[in-house]
């Protein structure tokens, strides 16, 4: 009966351990789900600030899609996340209705520098590319 105590005990914090593991990380991806507001784009040697009256938003949806707003056109494809806070945005395509502005032009051809690192830190949601010493800020909305 001794042996069976510490066996027991073993198995189940075993498994509370993956249980709170498994649900940390899928916390962590769910949060990313939603509507942000891009803020700011920053490189090795700029920061673009997004003019508050100008709204380039990205939409994370929870089937893996993603809309880009930018101006009068929309960028769209799908996304996956990692495990280790790695989103990747693949197959996107532009619709093509007017011009964008050289601004909109610049955070339309961020998303082909992918994957990226994400942070999230209470409402805002920051990617971040080393090799192309790149990062974007967003806030939710």
């Amino acid at each position: 009966m001794k042996k069976l105590i510490p066996i027991t005990l073993l198995n189940c914090t075993v498994a509370l351990l993956m249980f709170a593991c498994s649900s940390n990380s899928t916390t962590n991806t769910k949060s990313i789900f939603g509507r942000w507001k891009i803020v700011d784009v920053q490189n090795s040697d700029t920061v673009l600030k997004i003019p508050e009256k100008i709204l380039y938003v990205i939409e994370l949806n929870t089937d893996s899609s993603f809309s880009v707003y930018i101006e009068d056109n929309i960028l769209k494809g799908i996304f996956s996340v990692k495990a280790n806070q790695q989103i990747e945005f693949k197959d996107i395509t532009v619709t093509d209705v007017c011009c964008n502005s050289q601004l909109g032009e610049t955070i339309e051809l961020l998303f082909s520098k992918s994957p990226f690192q994400f942070q999230l830190r209470n409402d805002t949601l920051l990617l971040s590319n080393k090799n192309e010493q790149l990062s974007i800020k967003f806030i939710q909305q």
